[in-house]
């Protein structure tokens, strides 16, 4: 539909932006968790009781290319 202004309304609106996933898991997040390089979980399925004593370390999805995977 044509709009007074002249703008054609989009039919097909761009699909939602693509969020990272955990590797573990599988949902989207917003922090993993290492333990050297290797990914343990994320915000939602993470729990520290399950590493105690280890060098645990937080790290952001957006920066790890095995979130981004599906991309």
């Amino acid at each position: 539909m044509t709009s007074f202004w002249g703008h054609q309304d989009n039919p097909f609106p761009p699909d939602e932006p693509r969020r990272p996933r955990c590797p573990v898991c599988g949902e989207e997040c917003e922090a993993i968790y290492l333990i050297g390089t290797e990914i343990i979980g994320c915000d939602m399925c993470y729990n520290p009781g399950d590493f105690p004593g280890e060098d645990v370390q937080e790290d952001n999805p957006w920066e790890d290319s095995r979130c981004l995977e599906d991309y």
